[in-house]
C-alpha cells in the first residue's frame, strides 16, 4: 500500500484504500449530518453515471451522486463570493457539482436533489454542501429528466 494512501472501513464497500485525490473536507458537514465533514469520493463503476460520497468517520453514511448536467444541460452553482471563499476557489467553473441521489425501492423512482448540491473544488479538496437560489427542486426524477430533455426546475 502506498504510504500516502489509507484504509477505511464501509458497510457497502468493505474495507477500501483510499487515495488522498479523492479525500474531501467539508468544514460545515452536509445538511442533516454536521458531523460529516471527511468523505472520500469513490466511483465504483466507470460506466455508471453514479459516483459515491463516502464519510470517512463513519462507515455506514454513505450518499449516491450524479452530475446534474447529464440530465440539465444548463445546470449550474450559483456565483457567491463566500461559497468561493469557503472553497478557496477563485473561479466557479473550477468546481465540480454534483446533486444527491436519492433511490426510492422502485428505482424508476430515483430522484437528485438539485436544490442542495455538493461542490467539490479538486485543488484545495474542500467541500460543500449549498442551498441553489434558483428554482430547482430537492425530488427531480431523474429518469424523466433524461427522457424528456427537459431543464429540471419547478417543485416536481
Amino acid at each position: 500500500m502506498n504510504d500516502n494512501h489509507q484504509m477505511i472501513s464501509t458497510s457497502r464497500f468493505g474495507t477500501i484504500q483510499v487515495s488522498p485525490d479523492n479525500l474531501y473536507e467539508f468544514p460545515g458537514g452536509l445538511f442533516g449530518f454536521p458531523d460529516c465533514r471527511r468523505v472520500v469520493l469513490i466511483d465504483r463503476d466507470s460506466d455508471a453515471p453514479f459516483l459515491w460520497l463516502q464519510s470517512v468517520d463513519d462507515g455506514n453514511l454513505a450518499f449516491v451522486l450524479i452530475d446534474p448536467t447529464l440530465f440539465d444541460s444548463s445546470y449550474a452553482p450559483p456565483e457567491s463570493p463566500e461559497v468561493l471563499t469557503s472553497l478557496e476557489c477563485p473561479d466557479i467553473t473550477e468546481l465540480v457539482t454534483l446533486a444527491i441521489v436519492g433511490i426510492p425501492d422502485d428505482v424508476s423512482g430515483m430522484t437528485a436533489n438539485l436544490k442542495g448540491p455538493i461542490l467539490l473544488n479538486p485543488t484545495s479538496h474542500l467541500g460543500r454542501q449549498i442551498i441553489h437560489s434558483g428554482d430547482y427542486s430537492s425530488r427531480v426524477h431523474i429518469l424523466d429528466a433524461i427522457q424528456s430533455g427537459c431543464r429540471a426546475s419547478g417543485s416536481t
